[in-house]
């Protein structure tokens, strides 16, 4: 599903939400007393809420990982996956906590989202 319709179905679920009687109904004819109404149209707002915020995080997720992105296009094709990645702007800091498949990881999961949409 592209970004385009996670936003149709939140739109969708929000409409839902508020019972949809904004295309012309002309009401029903039978009145729900056990609540089950109510209780869809909730349901389908935090639906739609969550939707919402989840799309957020994964956007400032993406965002995280631009930097190791980018770094994983500037190292060379022949090291592999599994070296430890060494800070090369920053000697005297050492070696940090994640190896170079790490960032091709990050760079790839990118790249997928990109195709995706």
């Amino acid at each position: 599903m592209n970004k385009e319709d996670r936003k149709d179905l939140v739109e969708r679920l929000r409409n839902i939400s508020r019972g949809d009687h904004e295309r012309g109904c002309q009401g029903r004819e039978y009145v729900c007393s056990c609540d089950y109404d109510e209780t869809s149209w909730k349901t389908a707002e935090e639906a739609a809420s969550e939707i919402d915020r989840l799309r957020r995080e994964l956007e400032e997720a993406r965002k995280a990982l631009e930097p190791f992105a980018n770094e994983a296009a500037e190292l060379a094709v022949g090291i592999t996956d599994d070296c430890v990645y060494a800070l090369p702007r920053f000697p005297e800091l050492g070696l940090s906590g994640f190896d170079v498949g790490d960032l091709r990881r990050a760079r790839a999961a990118l790249r997928a989202e990109e195709e995706a949409r």
